[in-house]
């Protein structure tokens, strides 16, 4: 009996292939979110720091320009964070996207792969009944010519 060919192999190559560069677009998106919310973890901090030493300055004694300064960059920080956290939102809806890809053609894969075991059983078992039909055409010809 001939050695068992998967139909499909290259197909299923092929989705394997694409799988891990999709799984790779996926660990850089995840990556890039984390570098995203890092930064926006850094504006937080900048933000309150300089809230703080504000609030401790007027305390002491402020001048208007210097206060006036002062709460222009917390709004230039506030602002910062804002769009930061719309860049978040935004990669997140990629990484949801990309996620719901990796799912899909790991479907496929794990659908091909279970293509590939029953086709694999039915040929185990043809070549058993092949190897069955050979060992009793043997018996059969040694009887034969032992008579």
């Amino acid at each position: 009996m001939k050695k068992f060919e998967f139909s499909l192999e290259k197909m299923l190559s092929f989705k394997d292939q694409m799988l891990s560069g999709e799984k790779l677009k996926l660990a850089d998106l995840r990556s890039r979110l984390a570098n995203l919310n890092e930064a926006l973890e850094k504006l937080h901090q900048e933000y309150t720091y300089c809230d703080g030493e504000l609030k401790e300055q007027e305390r002491t004694g402020l001048t208007p320009h210097d206060l006036a300064r002062r709460k222009a960059y917390l709004n230039v920080l506030n602002d910062r964070i804002k769009s930061q956290q719309l860049q978040i939102r935004t990669m997140e809806a990629r990484v949801n996207d990309q996620v719901a890809v990796v799912v899909r053609v790991s479907q496929e894969v794990t659908t091909l792969e279970k293509l590939k075991d029953r086709q694999m059983d039915e040929y185990r078992a043809a070549e058993g009944k092949e190897q069955e039909l050979l060992i009793d055409e043997f018996i059969a010809n040694n009887s034969v010519s032992l008579n």
